[in-house]
């Protein structure tokens, strides 16, 4: 299998790669920062054996996206068979602002220039599979569905990082060709960059992106992996296309478990629908 990966240099990201590595894949990762992972003492020897490719470069940026597109297509000579999207930024708080993330969509925009810059070839004829990590919680519905003891949390901490994982869904809705829920509310403004659809429409997202999948996890916790312990066919997570009222977290371990070990062994299964993600 051949990935191309960004947000990848940590957690889920991270984790799921390893995993996929192990199993012979060939990941082309987009790092702003690609000495961390060069160094990486679980990942040099899939460097070293040409498994795992490093390119510099951001994700905010399309130009930097679309060198790493053809890095991972050998400049059109492979296949792209899976992008793994696990980009995401982290909470800054200041007096008077409260929470806030930095740019305010910069998870939509990155994941809006993945799809953008990406062009078929005669070796590459359909988009790609796509992986990509929200959060439970996104709509005013599944917001009162959340655990009781989670939505302070959540009302407090995560409406930004929150507002910009809609705008990452709006973003595979629209590129999906399938039409935005009645339910859920429009991204707030300032998410969704101008001409968004355009953008779309005239570069990568021209070819429908219809084997998508989107994993909504509950709160995300560093821990060990429970599934790597758990009895022969009894995984320790739980995923439902409807809200899960009484789930509270899963590991960021688990969670790239269930990537390579369940969702890429049966893709046909999971594909083109949102999951969300809990013990």
């Amino acid at each position: 299998m051949n990935i191309y990966a960004l947000g990848a240099s940590r957690n889920i990201g991270y984790f799921a790669s390893l995993r996929l590595l192990a199993k012979g894949a060939r990941i082309t990762f987009l790092l702003r920062s690609p000495a961390g992972l060069e160094n990486d003492q679980a990942i040099r020897p899939y460097v070293e054996s040409g498994h795992a490719i490093i390119v510099k470069g951001d994700a905010f940026v399309a130009e930097d996206v679309k060198k790493g597109w053809a890095v991972a297509q050998d400049n059109g000579a492979l296949t792209v068979d899976l992008i793994l999207f696990t980009v995401g930024g982290a909470p800054k708080f200041k007096l008077g602002k409260g929470f806030y993330i930095d740019p305010p969509n910069l998870v939509t925009k990155c994941l809006l220039n993945v799809i953008s810059t990406y062009s078929t070839s005669e070796s590459s004829p359909h988009p790609p599979k796509l992986i990509t990590i929200s959060s439970i919680g996104l709509t005013p519905e599944s917001h009162r569905n959340l655990p009781l003891l989670l939505k302070p949390l959540y009302s407090l901490l995560l409406p930004a990082a929150h507002e910009d994982k809609l705008g990452s869904e709006r973003v595979v809705a629209h590129a999906s060709g399938k039409p935005w829920p009645i339910s859920y509310p429009e991204p707030k403004q300032g998410i969704m960059p101008d001409g968004w659809k355009e953008t779309l429409s005239g570069g990568g997202a021209s070819t429908a992106w219809t084997e998508t999948v989107i994993l909504r996890p509950a709160l995300l916790m560093d821990g060990d992996c429970k599934a790597d312990t758990a009895r022969p066919g009894k995984l320790p997570y739980r995923l439902s296309e409807k809200d899960l009222g009484n789930g509270y977290s899963v590991n960021r371990k688990d969670v790239a478990h269930f990537i390579a070990e369940v969702l890429l062994e049966d893709w046909e299964k999971w594909s083109g629908k949102s999951w969300n993600m809990a013990y």
